[in-house]
């Protein structure tokens, strides 16, 4: 029993490592060493967010879903700053919502809509109105 405990611990490490270890590719190649950087780390559709953590990643809802949901994870080493979801439906502004983000490596928010068939994208727009980063999905019946 001892030895199964062992090796399940030396697996948990081994796998916290290498998490630790791998950065997203988008990360690798932007500066974050500057002394008022805000760099958007990741973007996430989820069906839920449970404290302050998405539940998991879709590409695509239905009307079953109570809610799609928009996760942010942003980086910023200076002063206090505003980002804004902009949500598009089926080509037109559908509602746009502004974020504060505070001085943190991981800062976490989000922001969600009542799904409705069609075409949708999200944008995030940094405090001078330049799209950061933009993702599309689709809602399905």
């Amino acid at each position: 029993m001892k030895n199964i405990r062992t090796v399940a611990i030396v697996i948990s490490g081994i796998f916290l490592g290498l998490a630790l270890q791998v950065a997203p590719d988008s990360l690798a190649a932007q500066d974050m060493s500057g002394p008022d950087t805000l760099v958007l780390k990741k973007m996430v559709f989820t069906t839920d967010v449970v404290d302050r953590e998405p539940v998991d990643s879709v590409g695509s809802f239905t009307t079953s879903n109570e809610q799609a949901f928009c996760h942010i994870r942003v980086f910023n080493n200076g002063k206090p700053k505003q980002v804004t979801f902009r949500w598009l439906y089926n080509g037109k502004e559908y509602f746009k919502f502004a974020a504060n983000i505070g001085r943190s490596p991981s800062w976490r928010t989000y922001t969600s809509v009542i799904p409705k068939v069609g075409d949708w994208k999200v944008q995030i727009l940094n405090s001078d109105g330049k799209v950061m980063q933009e993702r599309e999905f689709t809602v399905a019946q």
